[in-house]
């Protein structure tokens, strides 16, 4: 029971002067706590991402797959006999879907297939897929099902919208959004804990990792501010300043927190 009260007390009185004593004992490096804040963040921008995305490929994409040619995976390539553009039935005529014998990342066509290659280049999310993928999803399905795999693999049918394809396309999604939070989060970590480190250093004499540590444990406002403001895809000035300046506050909160711990460890 003592040690339930005590878990209790640690994380509820959270940013108090012993949690901050005890990151800067007991934490290494604060990575696994940074990955985990960032997944957890990573929730919300996902959620609008995702979002956006199956309402794009449901009004954009979907319409239109009645006029992609009969394709076939098969050895995980396809035969594209010659370029096709697919475009949009709205007025804007713009196209949807590319077949061609490489991939253009500067054309902007959000869908785009190769021989050997699918490619979704969509403002929320961009990834390029061998077609193996497809393979591989439909030996997982074979063996789920107990059904004979086949060697000749309808693209038409995983390019639907509700197929498996765009599911697994939604759960890459979410580890691209988890990715990028880990690396804004630790990017931004690096630097507030780097600035004081070379602005204070005399007066706080100690080494830029326990800066880092502190900079970590004050990070969790600046990254669930930040996932708010980008699951209203809010891009404003404020949507960046806001979480940088909670961010600071609590940071500059520790200083003394490292003050005290880097006196013990002169004094012993």
């Amino acid at each position: 029971m003592q040690k339930i009260a005590a878990f209790f007390k640690f994380y509820t009185n959270f940013y108090q002067r012993e949690q901050q004593l005890n990151a800067l004992i007991k934490w290494r490096n604060g990575l696994l706590y940074l990955l985990l804040l960032s997944a957890y963040s990573a929730i919300l921008p996902w959620w609008t991402a995702k979002a956006n995305f199956t309402q794009f490929y449901s009004t954009q994409v979907s319409p239109i797959l009645d006029q992609v040619p009969e394709l076939y995976i098969e050895n995980d390539k396809v035969t594209i006999e010659q370029d096709l553009e697919i475009k949009s039935l709205d007025n804007d005529n713009k196209t949807i879907i590319k077949l061609d014998k490489e991939i253009d990342l500067n054309s902007k066509v959000p869908i785009q297939i190769t021989e050997d290659k699918l490619a979704i280049l969509h403002t929320d999310f961009t990834q390029i897929l061998p077609l193996e993928t497809f393979t591989h999803l439909e030996s997982t399905q074979s063996f789920f099902h107990k059904k004979e795999a086949r060697e000749q693999i309808p693209l038409k049918e995983f390019l639907k919208s509700d197929s498996d394809f765009i599911r697994s396309v939604q759960i890459h999604q979410l580890f691209a959004t988890m990715r990028s939070m880990f690396f804004t989060n630790i990017i931004q970590c690096a630097f507030l804990a780097g600035l004081f480190f070379f602005l204070h250093r005399r007066m706080v004499k100690a080494p830029f990792m326990n800066f880092f540590k502190i900079s970590v444990l004050a990070s969790l406002p600046f990254s669930l501010s930040l996932a708010v403001f980008l699951f209203y895809e809010n891009t404003s000035f404020f949507s960046t300043l806001i979480p940088t300046a909670l961010h600071f506050i609590f940071f500059f909160r520790s200083i003394p927190a490292l003050i005290e711990f880097q006196n013990a460890k002169a004094l012993k």
